[in-house]
């Protein structure tokens, strides 16, 4: 039975693959590998990636001390606290706005234009708007909601910064590691699971919607229970009778085959008709009163209908959208190495001068995610630039990129490092290329100790434009190649710079590995 993911959970995974995402962590490697052999016991190959990342969440929020207070649950507790408040303040608006357009003097009918002016035409505009909101997206113009992300975050960071300065002791320092979470994961949203964060403000939009009908709807009913409305029309550009009713009738044809009083006759449209100079008395009751069922069943069939119908069908996209995520970013990537990947530890020996280096999990030779029975398959395009090509044979480079990284080489390319030409190449590559997109990482073949410049950098964006935005684009980095060895390890500090380096370009789906080195 696949499993279910909500955005709760999608929160407390990026807070716990950030938290873990240092490699020096003691017992880290050890720890994920432990998850996964539990799950192996209890499961048959191949495994599913989705359902090995949330046996290993579950875990960690197993483990954690302060479970009730994850980003993931800060955020259905004030997801909650939204959705009240949201239904609460759209109810009291829709009531208080009904009542108001509907209150009668007794000295002149209420008009039916300004009411639906009122009540229905802005919500139409908004239906109207929100149609080709969604066309221009289909199109592959730029959403109306594209700048939702980083106000998000931002908007969170100001309410921890407000918590903290309303007391000192108000957050544990904890409560505002989560919350800070929290607003990195709202930041990040967008680039980590694309439109993902999206759907629950769409949902909030259509939740006010829906009550604000339920209150428009409610103080009606109640104004027509305990006061006598009359309710007439007049108009300077349609004067005829006939002009309003075929207006009336094309107005209520949703709901005219279904009901028989579903909007004024003819007669009746005639005899509402209001003249300030004769004032009311020509116009009869039964007139005046005709108008009503018409005005509730415009607000139901052109408000709350559209809305319910847009809030069931936000909450199936949202159900659609988690369940397309691919979990196959640089942290989740580096997770189903550290599970699958066997390790040893290297203890410190006492010496005469003191003990030595602390702890540290080191890789087993050609032990990685491709070596394990049903672990989640993988493809690796490689890109080599011409000028070292020669150093790195097919067969040496195809054994380390399925010891080091466990992905099966799926081909080979040379590269001019020319941003355009480079970018073509690929892009060639993967429109010929029939395997499923979320398993192919781009392996980028770096030489360390040549400092990332900016035209490096450049030159990976460029890219990352060509392959799109979320296949997997992992820098493998060499030292100074020897001899018999080309696959020499990279040194520490070249690493942590071209780590730092990339990780600047702010792409999710990109990350840096030791490609030379540990193994053999």
């Amino acid at each position: 039975m696949p499993v279910s993911w909500q955005i709760s959970d999608l929160i407390d995974l990026d807070f716990f693959l950030r938290r873990d995402e240092n490699p020096d962590i003691p017992g880290a490697g050890a720890a994920d590998r432990a998850i996964y052999l539990t799950y192996a016991d209890t499961h048959s190959p191949p495994f599913d990636r989705k359902a090995l990342i949330r046996r290993w969440l579950d875990a960690k929020r197993a483990a954690a001390p302060e479970t009730h207070s994850l980003p993931g649950t800060l955020y259905n507790e004030a997801f909650g606290i939204l959705k009240i408040t949201c239904a609460g303040a759209a109810f009291l608006i829709g009531a208080l706005l009904a009542w108001s357009v509907l209150s009668y003097s007794g000295t002149a009918p209420i008009n039916v234009f300004t009411c639906l002016w009122v009540l229905v035409a802005p919500q139409l505009l908004l239906l109207v708007l929100l149609g080709i909101s969604g066309l221009l997206s289909r199109l592959g113009m730029p959403g109306a909601f594209a700048g939702f992300y980083p106000a998000a975050g931002l908007l969170l960071r100001r309410l921890t910064v407000r918590a903290q300065k309303s007391g000192k002791n108000a957050l544990s320092a904890a409560a505002r590691l989560r919350v800070n979470a929290l607003a990195e994961a709202a930041a990040r949203g967008s680039a980590l699971y694309g439109p993902v964060f999206f759907w629950p403000v769409f949902i909030l939009a259509q939740i006010f919607g829906v009550w604000f009908n339920l209150g428009l709807l409610l103080a009606a009913g109640l104004k027509l229970a305990i006061t006598d409305l009359a309710f007439g029309w007049q108009s300077t550009l349609f004067f005829d009778p006939a002009t309003v009713y075929r207006m009336v009738e094309v107005f209520s044809s949703p709901w005219s085959w279904a009901l028989n009083a579903a909007h004024p006759t003819l007669a009746q449209v005639e005899g509402s008709r209001m003249v300030l100079k004769e004032g009311m008395v020509h116009l009869a009751t039964p007139d005046l009163v005709s108008w009503w069922p018409f005005l509730l069943y415009a607000v139901l069939c052109y408000g709350l209908a559209p809305r319910l119908a847009l809030l069931a069908w936000g909450y199936w996209r949202q159900r659609r959208t988690l369940g397309a995520v691919s979990f196959s970013t640089g942290d989740s990537d580096r997770l189903i190495s550290r599970m699958q990947t066997p390790s040893l530890q290297s203890k410190g020996l006492k010496t005469e001068n003191g003990p030595t280096a602390s702890t540290s999990p080191i890789p087993a030779t050609k032990a990685g995610p491709a070596g394990e029975p049903g672990g989640p398959a993988g493809h690796a395009l490689v890109l080599v630039a011409e000028e070292v090509a020669d150093f790195f044979p097919d067969r040496e480079m195809e054994t380390r990129v399925r010891d080091t990284l466990g992905l099966d080489m799926a081909g080979r390319l040379s590269v001019e490092q020319d941003p355009e030409a480079d970018a073509r190449t690929l892009a060639d590559f993967l429109s010929r290329y029939t395997g499923p997109p979320e398993n192919l990482r781009v392996v980028v073949v770096a030489e360390a100790w040549q400092p990332p410049l900016a035209e490096t950098l450049f030159w990976l964006s460029a890219l990352r434009r060509a392959m799109g935005p979320r296949t997997g684009l992992i820098v493998g980095l060499v030292g100074k190649p020897e001899p018999e060895n080309p696959f020499t390890a990279p040194d520490d500090m070249d690493f942590r710079v071209w780590t730092q380096a990339t990780a600047g370009l702010k792409d999710p789906f990109m990350r840096t590995e030791r490609l030379g080195g540990g193994h053999g």
